[in-house]
Order: C-alpha cells, then sequence, then structure tokens
C-alpha cells in the first residue's frame, strides 16, 4: 500500500465517520497520562485499517518506529502495555 493510498483513506474515513471529532471526546481515566487517549486510539484504529490481527504484531510495529511518519513530529509513541492499559479502563467507541 503506497503512501498517497493510505493518505486518501485517512481522509476520507475522516470526511465520512468524523473520526477526529469522535477521538477528541473520548475521556481518559488513568491517573498519570504521558500519552494521549487520542493518540492510543489513532494508532489502534490505523493498525485496524492495516489489518494487523494481534496487540503483539502492533507491538512490533510500534518498536520499528512504522508510525512515526503518520503521526505529527513530538508525539510521544505509545508502548503496548499504555494501549491495553487505555482499552481496559477508559474507552467507550461511538
Amino acid at each position: 500500500m503506497n503512501k498517497s493510498y493510505l493518505k486518501q483513506m485517512l481522509i476520507y474515513f475522516s470526511k465520512i465517520y468524523h473520526l477526529g471529532e469522535k477521538i477528541n471526546t473520548l475521556k481518559d481515566k488513568r491517573a498519570k497520562s504521558s500519552v494521549k487517549i487520542s493518540t492510543v486510539t489513532f494508532v489502534v484504529l490505523f493498525g485496524f485499517m492495516l489489518q494487523i490481527r494481534s496487540f503483539n504484531r502492533l507491538e512490533h510495529w510500534l518498536k520499528k518506529g512504522k508510525f512515526k511518519k503518520v503521526l505529527p513530529k513530538k508525539t510521544k509513541i505509545p508502548r503496548i502495555d499504555t494501549i491495553r492499559r487505555v482499552f481496559k479502563l477508559s474507552v467507550k467507541f461511538f
């Protein structure tokens, strides 16, 4: 999948499903959160769109830095433990 197609797909999903607005309305119930809940949710949705089948595979992609180009430069990339904790505690989807 090339980068322009991926960008078009993200724009399409954002326009049709208003993902940005819905992600920004999520509430974070963690006590100390160094990573924004919007970043965690975006990483998981992006992995879902790329058909990553497990959190173990997603963890591999995070360690390899595959998400650095899709997130803003100074955004802290979450670890897989953070992603699991966020979804366990606080996420109610749409």
